[in-house]
């Protein structure tokens, strides 16, 4: 997968909470290997009743999609998390509950 994509792998994963958003189908459903694809934005769009623009697409979908449902189905997604929470720990400001359980 092309690192540009990741983040798109990221909708996939968590495409039942985007129905709606940002012109997503209402029978847009997850991918089932949402870091297989090769091209992850071509299939973002596929999941679109329009052309899916990076621009101006990811910031709504970003403000709704499924942190839980991407922390299960993408790698990229757990190794931010698992960056992340090291900064945190490193400044003692540990969240609660997180990562979610598999």
């Amino acid at each position: 997968m092309d690192c540009a994509d990741s983040y798109e792998a990221w909708f996939l994963a968590s495409m039942e909470s985007l129905r709606e958003t940002a012109g997503i189908r209402e029978d847009a459903g997850s991918h089932p290997n949402p870091e297989a694809p090769r091209n992850a934005k071509g299939e973002v769009q596929r999941r679109m009743r329009g052309r899916y623009s990076p621009r101006s697409d990811q910031a709504s979908l970003t403000a709704r999609f499924d942190l839980a449902a991407a922390y299960r189905g993408c790698r990229s997604f757990r190794r931010l998390v698992s960056a992340f929470g090291g900064l945190l720990e490193t400044a003692h400001a540990l969240p609660g509950h997180w990562p979610p359980a598999a």
